[in-house]
């Protein structure tokens, strides 16, 4: 059916919120040469529509829209080759040009340092409008490049919203569906309507939603949000004890050795408790951050030794520390969050991507008009429990799955 692509946002009259928000883009763009700030940033959640409403706006003003994102930049002279030379130099055919920088938030390591000032100095020479999208618009990198941006914040769409949204879609396809698997659809996803699309063509087959296919959908889910739970009850307790007993019952792999062919040690590339906790420490305040981080860092170091050694021993070790790299002295729960980053842009996940993996995240993304990276985080979790639950599932034939894929996603 490839919902995705056919019901993606082509014109802004088909938006089904944030309407008043695109109209100020549009705005923006139509006014860009009689203004001050010659950029604009649009926060908000995954999947709101972001994106597809300045790809809209520029089909309907028929301009050009250059995209680019934070994984195409390796350095300043990357940078400089690309969004520099792009500010200034006409579009083909001298049509009007918007560059989109998508993904700000995805900097991470060596390249953050030159590219957060580089865009802030290119945005004062642009000849054409620069809109920048991120998720994380109080991050303190942005400090200087909100200064000379107008800043629009997209909200998630309401539930009878989506529904509507839904139950035309379905209508229109003849999909035989229940009011009740809809709404189950829509608080699966919280808003995001992209993962909305991807999912409702997950579990249709033969113009049906599979009730079976929902409940294991569902499963996945649920299990993201048993982790965020369990990760505040750790930051909570103050005990260390405490914090091994909840280590010990999450429903997560600490340990995997089914990644690579050399079959080392690693923390698994989609429920790995080390990464969660790496990725939201930062967010826990009046806490010695280095000192979690360098506990953290230890684990990390014996996970190496396991790894040259074969000594199994140094796991004890390594959950210990990663128990006590949650003690802080906080009385209230954080935001947790349950994105990973992809290797592109977290240099040490680069391990966890086998060969095998790739190609099999190349194959759904191709079957699924998807990117690898929303492959790997959105479907391949629930084809991994389709695969062990129904092996012979007609999903399995739809993405061109061979023996030795299923083989190596039912690990």
């Amino acid at each position: 059916m490839n919902l995705l692509n056919k019901y993606s946002l082509k014109i802004t009259n088909d938006l089904i919120s944030n309407k008043k928000e695109t109209q100020r883009i549009k705005d923006f763009i139509i006014n860009f040469k009689n203004q001050e700030k010659k950029s604009l940033i649009i926060n908000g959640p995954t999947g709101v529509g972001k994106t597809s409403a300045v790809y809209a706006i520029g089909n309907e003003l028929n301009l050009e829209v250059l995209e680019l994102n934070s994984s195409d930049f390796r350095d300043e002279k990357s940078m400089k080759s690309t969004i520099g030379i792009a500010s200034k130099q006409q579009s083909l055919f001298f049509k009007g040009k918007i560059i989109l920088i998508d993904e700000l938030e995805g900097i991470y390591g060596v390249n953050d340092r030159s590219f957060y000032p580089t865009i802030s100095e290119i945005i004062d020479q642009t000849f054409f409008p620069i809109i920048l999208i991120t998720s994380e618009i109080n991050d303190e990198k942005l400090k200087d490049i909100k200064k000379k941006s107008l800043k629009i914040n997209f909200q998630s769409p309401t539930n009878q919203e989506q529904f509507i949204f839904l139950k035309k879609i379905c209508l229109e396809e003849k999909i035989k569906h229940e009011d009740s698997q809809l709404i189950g659809l829509i608080n699966l996803n919280k808003g995001d309507i992209r993962a909305l699309l991807i999912d409702l063509e997950l579990i249709t087959l033969n113009q049906e939603i599979k009730q079976d296919f929902l409940k294991i959908l569902s499963g996945v889910r649920n299990k993201k949000d048993e982790v965020a739970k369990g990760l505040n009850k750790m930051i909570l307790s103050g005990d260390l004890k405490t914090n091994l007993e909840l280590l010990n019952n999450f429903d997560v792999d600490i340990i995997d050795t089914t990644k690579i062919n050399r079959s080392p040690i690693l923390f698994s590339n989609e429920d790995a408790l080390f990464y969660y906790i790496e990725d939201n420490i930062p967010k826990i305040e009046g806490s010695d951050l280095s000192y979690l981080f360098s506990l953290l860092s230890k684990a990390d170091i014996y996970k190496g030794r396991i790894i040259k050694t074969q000594y199994w021993r140094f796991l004890v070790y390594i959950n210990s520390l990663i128990a006590a790299s949650t003690l802080t002295n906080l009385d209230k729960e954080i935001d947790i969050s349950l994105s990973f980053r992809s290797p592109k842009q977290n240099f040490r996940l680069w391990p966890l991507v086998s060969k095998r993996k790739t190609t099999i995240l190349e194959k759904i993304s191709n079957k699924t008009h998807t990117s690898v990276s929303r492959s790997n985080k959105e479907i391949y979790p629930f084809l991994k429990t389709i695969i062990k639950n129904n092996p012979n599932s007609e999903l399995i034939k739809e993405l061109d799955l061979n023996m030795d894929d299923i083989d190596y996603i039912s690990k």
